[in-house]
This record gives C-alpha cells, structure tokens and sequence, in this order.
C-alpha cells in the first residue's frame, strides 16, 4: 500500500505540466552533474521555502543516493507532509531518526504525527523517549500525561502520575482538573485530594476539582475538609445520595445544622427513599423536636412496619411527649417485633404506672425479672431497681418475708448496704433477732456510724 501511495504520486507530479518548478529541478541537475551535492541540496530547500513543493520532492529523490542523510531525510518528510503522504512523512522521520537519534525537535514532530495518525502507543512511548533525554521537556510530560487520559482507563494511572509532573511547569485549570479526575478514577483519594486543593487555591471557583475534593475528602475520613468543600458546591448540583453523605459528614462533625440541612435536601431530592426519614426522625428526636420525629417515623414505618429502630424511638418521643398512653401502645408495637428487649418492657411497666395500671405493672416486672435469668450480671441495675420496686410495696403492707425474697436477690448481685438494713429490721419485725443481728452485722461492716446500724444494733441489745 506504501509504494502504491508513492507510485501515483510520482505519477501525478511527473505528468504535471511544465512549472515555475522545473527551473529548481534544472539547477539542481547541473549542480549534481558538477558533484556540487551542496549546492543542489540548497535549491531543494529554497524550492521547499518557495513552496514549489513539486520540485523540491524531485529534487531530494534524485539526491538521497548520494546524499542519505537525516537533514535530508527531514526535508523530504516535511515534503511528504505538504503532499499529505503521512506515512511516508513518517518513514522519512524515522530513517533521519536513526541517523541522528538526539534530534529532540524531530522526536517532538514524529510524536505528534504518531497521534494525527492514530498510533497512540508509537506516540506515547516517543515523548516518553523524550522525557528519559530531557527530564525538563515539560511539552512532553503534558502530552503523554493526556495522551494516556484519553485512552482507555488502565492508563488512567499513567495519565495522572505525567499530568501531576506537569503541574510543575504549567499553571493551568484543566491540567489540574484531568489530573485529579485521573487520580480518583484509579481510586488514588489521597493524591485526588492533594491536587484538587492544589487547584481550587488557584482557581476556588472550578466547580469540577471542588466536587473531587469533596468526594475524596470522605473516604479519606477528612470530615472538616469534606463540610467545607460541599457546603460550596450548589444545592442543585448534588445528588440525593450526596446529600446523604453530606449529611452523614455533618452528623460526625456534631454540626446539627448542617446536617439537617442536607438530610432534608436528600429527602427532598429522592421522596422515595424511606431510610432518609429515618435520619429526619432521629435529626429531629436530637432536637427535642418530638412531634416531627414521630412524623418521620410513622413515614419509615408506613413502608418497613417491622422497622425496629423507628418502633424504638418514636416510642421514646411519645414518653419524652409524657403522652403515656400513645407510648405505651408504641411499645408494645416495639415489643411485637422484638420481645427479647428489656428496655421496652421496662419503659413499657412505667407506663402502665402512669396511666393508674400498677397491676399491669408489676406483670411486666415479673416478666422481666424472668427474661434475665441466667444473665443477672448482665442486667444487675435493671434487677436491683426492680427488685427494691418489690420491696417497697411488700414493707407498705407489712409482708416482710416477700420483701426479704426481693431483698435477697439485691445482695445476690452485690453487698448493698441498704438492703442489709432493710432485712435486718425485716427479720426483727418478724421476730427472727438471729438473721436481724447477722445483717445488722453486715451492714455495720460498711458503714459502722450509720445511724439505723447504730439503732437496730441497740434493739437487738449488741451494740
């Protein structure tokens, strides 16, 4: 295909009519016929500056027999190119090339005819040639750096390790912009980062390098950073789900504002995404805000009924709202999904206490106490209060010994000094001074000043 392409064109220039041309060629041949080389080559090269291209393509022909070396071979590439014969423009370039291979200029010409050409690896590998003979070819580190950016992503990596070397040498918006891009396509955060605050400094007003480093700033974990970067892209640029994260980041930052800011604007950007309502519930519920809180919850639940945290919570906003009633029937909802937790059977007992169910009450209580056998340690606090719960209304209607079975459980988990006193005087009202004394005596040992020590001591004759 080659020589075809060069065989019509010697054809057409051969049979082209007498030109302006033919005197360039005619002084030429008397200089070669005197072997004045030199000279015929100059009549090449003023014919070429003439643009009298015909004649100066002639004349090279004739002369590169006798004359095959790389400024020749340069000036009959550049002939080439002016007849758009690229890939004999190519070939020439590259013969001078192995005649002079330092010719950097000549390197820079062959890489870009490379890309005109569409042979981006030729192209990549020649200026990278260049940079390994001159280090400060910024040229170089610029094109291969966007040759690599536009090729396929395995050399996105490529691409932003060159464009980042020619940062130092050039100042410009879009260099910054592909470089970082270049790095977070290849998941680079941290140097995705580096170079888009590197580049908002220059120009804070690019939108594009400011939504990196927002994007990067997140996983990076630099929340700050992160705040302040989207709190400066616009609204209507961000995505449902970027909101979200902005919101996420805000609720880190304990920067309440923003984050129902942008939990809202999520919200509204995607009314379909019920597990916003669930941040909306809990940014109100921090906020005290009860009554928007149940709303939201209510939304969550009308779409996941079994949605434990939403039955939790908006439970807690009926408690905090003292609506007793409401919040006794959304713990039991709470209860209905998750009969293992004794935090709702425990807020479950004090509500039927607020609404004069005391009975129910103390069921719930026995519930609970049954619930936790076998994990006393677990839940000792919930045990002891429940338990001097117990004991109080037994002693108010003077039925000691049911006191002391509650009472004996509180010291099961730990030596507490006042249910030690309670069942010293428990047992002697009972009249049982043996087991009096013993507690009495327990008790003396934590706190022997104690004045109802002191007193059932006396009354037992063993002070």
């Amino acid at each position: 295909m080659k020589n075809l392409i060069f065989k019509l064109v010697l054809i057409l220039f051969l049979c082209s009519g007498i030109s302006f041309g033919q005197d360039y060629v005619t002084n030429a041949q008397k200089a070669m016929k005197k072997n004045d080389i030199a000279g015929a080559f100059n009549f090449a090269k003023e014919a070429f500056s003439k643009d009298s291209i015909d004649a100066s393509w002639r004349i090279l022909l004739s002369l590169k027999e006798q004359k095959n070396d790389a400024e020749l071979l340069d000036l009959l590439a550049q002939v080439w190119v002016k007849m758009k014969v690229m890939v004999n423009a190519i070939s020439n370039y590259e013969d001078a090339e192995k005649l002079d291979p330092k010719n950097i200029k000549r390197k820079y010409i062959l890489a870009d005819l490379y890309y005109a050409e569409n042979m981006i690896k030729e192209s990549a590998n020649k200026y990278l040639e260049i940079i390994k003979t001159d280090s400060t070819s910024k040229e170089a580190y610029l094109n291969v750096g966007n040759i690599f950016y536009k090729a396929n992503k395995q050399y996105k990596a490529d691409a932003a390790f060159y464009l980042e070397k020619a940062l130092k040498f050039y100042d410009d918006i879009k260099i910054f912009k592909n470089c970082a891009k270049a790095f977070y396509q290849t998941n680079n955060y941290a140097k995705a980062f580096e170079v888009s605050e590197r580049g908002l400094e220059k120009y804070p007003n690019e939108l594009d390098l400011r939504k990196i480093a927002w994007e990067t700033s997140v996983p990076l974990k630099k929340y700050e950073a992160a705040l302040k970067h989207v709190m400066m892209i616009p609204d209507s640029v961000l995505t449902s789900a970027e909101a979200k994260t902005a919101g996420d980041v805000a609720n880190v930052l304990k920067n309440n504002e923003m984050n129902i800011k942008y939990y809202n604007l999520a919200a509204a950007k995607d009314p379909n995404n019920k597990d916003l309502f669930v941040k909306l519930a809990d940014n109100a519920y921090n906020e005290k805000d009860f009554d928007k809180a149940i709303d939201f919850y209510d939304r969550k639940l009308a779409g996941d009924p079994k949605h434990e945290q939403s039955l939790q919570f908006k439970a807690y906003s009926y408690f905090q709202k003292m609506d007793y009633n409401k919040a006794r029937g959304a713990f039991l909802d709470w209860i209905n999904v998750s009969d293992t937790s004794v935090t709702a059977f425990i807020y479950l007992a004090d509500c039927y206490e607020k609404v004069d169910s005391v009975s129910k009450k103390n069921e719930t209580y026995i519930k609970i106490l049954k619930m936790v056998e076998g994990k006393e340690k677990q839940y000792a606090n919930q045990i002891i209060a429940i338990s001097y719960y117990f004991v109080e209304r037994y002693r108010k209607v003077r039925d000691w010994n049911s006191a002391n079975v509650y009472l004996k459980k509180i010291l099961s988990l730990k030596e507490d000094f006042n249910a030690l006193v309670i069942l010293g005087s428990n047992y002697y009202n009972v009249k049982d001074y043996d087991n009096a004394l013993i507690y009495y005596r327990r008790a003396q040992k934590i706190n022997p000043n104690h004045e109802d020590v002191k007193k059932g001591l006396r009354m037992l004759s063993a002070d």
